[in-house]
């Protein structure tokens, strides 16, 4: 079955409104690391079915991150605020995931889940606009970040890693 894009696209988007559920269900059963996965996903789904509708992909986490903040928060078409939460979230569940003896707790994670609805909305309309702004050359669409999409990332995994810090101290 070959699906067309705007159905890949649609796909996503619904993943991500499924996972985003999933999110809360974990809050309310207060499973914070598991939370703080989901949220974390919802958003990535959501981005990754933003860059499918304007022609750009790539295979890995680090490479979707990349392009969002080149295509979309460096042009301003994603305020820099809605930007901070996606490249968090991932730091977040970087941590949540591969970090030994990281713990979250109610208030680190219940913060989150307004924000990650708040740019899921804005996410699903960008990747349901009628048409394309622009569609991505081979060359635009490569997994690499320039210097300044390091920096924005820098900055955020600064404050993450503060978080962290204030986070395993509390146990």
């Amino acid at each position: 079955m070959t699906e067309t894009r705007e159905e890949l696209v649609a796909h996503r988007l619904g993943r991500a409104r499924e996972t985003l559920a999933d999110a809360r269900l974990l809050a309310e059963q207060k499973r914070w690391a598991s939370c703080v996965n989901r949220l974390y996903y919802a958003c990535f789904y959501a981005v990754s079915a933003l860059l499918l509708h304007r022609g750009l992909t790539s295979t890995k986490h680090t490479g979707i991150r990349s392009l969002f903040n080149r295509h979309f928060v460096k042009t301003g078409e994603i305020s820099k605020e809605l930007g901070k939460i996606y490249n968090d979230l991932f730091e977040l569940r970087q941590e949540s995931d591969y970090v030994d003896l990281v713990h979250f707790d109610k208030g680190q994670v219940l913060p989150w889940v307004e924000p990650a609805e708040l740019f899921l909305e804005r996410i699903e309309d960008l990747a349901t606009a009628d048409t394309p702004p622009e569609v991505a050359t081979a060359d635009d669409s490569n997994e690499k970040g320039t210097e300044e999409d390091s920096l924005i990332v820098s900055a955020e995994t600064a404050k993450a890693t503060e978080m962290k810090a204030r986070g395993s101290s509390k146990g």
